[in-house]
């Protein structure tokens, strides 16, 4: 016997399993730590609007300490380190996507041969750190500390300034899901290919099981559900873990759009689009030229 409006139990049971693995569940983020919208990193101004300011450049020790702080939403991605390794969960989350991102850029060394100069859409220096590159130019909407090494600037990666070709490459990982509408994308894509030589174009797939956004399994494939508040809240690892705010889960959600194969060849038409995949499944699609 099932209660109307209730969720099916095939959709609970993976749920319930996520929610038993984080217990106990953490109190909230400090002040300093609270999550940060996502235009600290898509491209994106206040309310979606498009911030189109002449990108800044930000050296090492140019910043005021309140500046440094990272604007990363790291709840919401598994590019960044985690402050801490609370629970079970998060110590298996932060294991896979370490794995994951080392899978992906083993022999990368030999894709960047030849490549001299690079702008990274969206980046940090942990990806460059990890295959041995300095020099790159990462670009995002906020302010972001730049490493030794680094340039960091601010600006909108939807429409730069950068002539046609600028850089050898035009690098990106995991960004463009978070642009926010199918025309963001298609000004992301085409900006991005239009600076650089060569592109490298990286993102989740809409068709694996595994959100990782939410951090829970299926649920993306349910948008009715991720419309209620309450499911967010109180289904998701995500709501579970950071305890979202209505307005953070409307903000999160106004940001975040998955892709498919055939998206990807769209935003992309000159490029080949390859499959990263796990168990068998396509986990994320890889736009190269």
């Amino acid at each position: 016997m099932t209660v109307s409006g209730c969720p099916p139990a095939a959709i609970l049971r993976p749920l319930a399993l996520a929610f038993a693995l984080s217990l106990p569940i953490p109190r909230g983020f400090p002040d300093q730590q609270k999550p940060r919208r996502f235009r600290s990193l898509i491209g994106l101004g206040r309310r979606g609007s498009a911030s189109l300011e002449t990108p800044r450049i930000v050296r090492q020790g140019s910043l005021t300490p309140e500046e440094k702080m990272s604007d990363r939403n790291v709840p919401f991605l598994l590019n960044g380190a985690p402050t801490k390794n609370d629970t079970l969960f998060d110590r298996l989350l932060w294991t896979l996507a370490g794995y994951f991102r080392r899978r992906r850029f083993s022999g990368f060394d030999q894709f960047l041969s030849g490549i001299e100069t690079i702008v990274d859409f969206g980046g940090t220096p942990g990806i460059w750190l990890s295959v041995g590159r300095q020099g790159v130019v990462l670009l995002n909407i906020d302010q972001q500390p730049a490493a030794t090494g680094f340039v960091a600037m601010k600006g909108d990666a939807r429409k730069t300034s950068f002539p046609d070709q600028s850089f050898d490459l035009a690098f990106s990982n995991s960004t463009i899901e978070h642009v926010g509408t199918w025309g963001d994308q298609q000004a992301f894509s085409r900006e991005l290919c239009r600076v650089g030589k060569r592109v490298y174009c990286q993102t989740p797939a809409r068709s694996f099981f595994f959100e990782p956004h939410y951090f829970t399994p299926f649920v993306h494939w349910f948008g009715f559900l991720l419309k209620r508040y309450w499911f967010v809240r109180y289904c998701t690892y995500y709501g579970i873990r950071w305890k979202p705010s209505q307005e953070q889960v409307k903000d999160f959600q106004s940001h975040l759009r998955l892709l498919t194969h055939s998206e990807m060849e769209t935003l992309f038409p000159d490029c080949t689009i390859r499959n990263e995949r796990f168990l068998g499944m396509t986990k994320a699609y890889i736009a190269v030229r």
